[in-house]
């Protein structure tokens, strides 16, 4: 959506709410037909109450799909936010327990990092930190000969991988166990690769680096994806968003830079690409909030969450080129 139309969405949507009366509940969603497209969206804010975009099949009449927007309002009341943070954690986990990964990632990238590791022994010790409900842990038994011990603090994605490693008959080799990756149940200098899908940013890059190396044996291996800047021109809405929730976000220079402070090489990097943000990700991400809107029909409160979860998948659809995963591969100076 270029520039003018989204000046135009914004001026409209403006006049409407500086005209409209009092909020009433009963109010029906109204349409504006502007320019733009599927894959756009626009938020805005008024008092306690929101105004969203909705995708609904027919809410448009005869109007093209590229020039509707359909926005409706959330009766939402930010007052509590206890409360409020409670309902946001509840339904987040009903979006993201159900996800096959809980961030971008495939068993592609998986191999590709792995075989950067070039010099494991063949049967290594493994510590997936961060495991998530274990996609990449699985991934990792199936293309090496390792031993893994998968650490997550949430306990119903542990128990999912736990069946699934049952169902695979990989008891022997996997061991999920629910815990804090800041204090993995490693001895020092006993662990051949470290393993960190998406998870180090929770400790900060530098601090999950300091952590880590110790455990590992002489020369051994680690590798992490994070969040990373791709351009240095970022939009208003990118800044915002990541700002929110990554405000330590740099780019891959500079995590390399904190990988070599900790005392590793750079074995290699790549970012990840766009697929694996949809294929396992977000596709899925949109599936589940599509059927947990259902669920929540008159729910407004549990329906402005999935619209909070639903924008960071929005925002990437279009401004996707400006942010990125990056793998990147170390190994422990001798």
């Amino acid at each position: 959506m270029g520039k003018r139309a989204f000046d135009q969405i914004f001026d409209e949507v403006s006049i409407f709410m500086s005209k409209k009366k009092p909020y009433d509940p009963s109010d029906p969603p109204f349409v504006l037909g502007i320019q733009g497209t599927e894959d756009e969206f626009v938020t805005f804010d008024r008092s306690v109450h929101e105004v969203r975009r909705e995708r609904r099949k027919g809410a448009c009449g005869d109007l093209p799909k590229t020039r509707c927007l359909v926005f409706e309002w959330r009766n939402v009341d930010m007052s509590d936010q206890e409360e409020l943070s409670e309902r946001f954690d509840e339904i987040f986990f009903e979006v993201y327990e159900w996800l096959p990964r809980q961030g971008p990632g495939s068993r592609e990238s998986t191999a590709r990092a792995l075989a950067i590791c070039g010099e494991l022994p063949e049967e290594p010790v493994i510590y997936d930190m961060g495991c998530g409900s274990g996609a990449q842990t699985l991934d990792l038994a199936a293309l090496s000969g390792g031993t893994i011990t998968a650490i997550d603090s949430h306990a119903p994605l542990i128990v999912k991988l736990e069946q699934e490693v049952k169902a695979r008959g990989l008891q022997e080799r996997v061991r999920p166990i629910v815990g804090d990756m800041a204090e993995p149940p490693a001895a020092p200098g006993s662990v051949d690769l470290i393993w960190s899908e998406g998870a180090a940013y929770f400790l900060g890059v530098e601090a999950a680096l300091s952590l880590w190396r110790p455990l590992l044996r002489p020369r051994g291996y680690l590798a992490f994806t994070e969040a990373v800047w791709l351009r240095t021109d970022p939009p208003k809405a990118v800044l915002e968003m990541w700002h929110k929730e990554y405000p330590s976000i740099t780019d891959v220079g500079a995590n390399l830079a904190i990988a070599r402070r900790c005392g590793y090489e750079i074995q290699g990097h790549f970012t990840l690409p766009e697929s694996d943000w949809w294929d396992q990700f977000y596709a899925p991400m949109e599936e589940r909030i599509a059927a947990l809107r259902q669920i929540y029909a008159g729910d407004d409160r549990a329906l402005w969450v999935l619209d909070e979860i639903h924008g960071e998948v929005e925002l990437h659809r279009q401004f996707g080129d400006y942010y990125g995963y990056e793998f990147i591969i170390l190994r422990a100076v001798a």
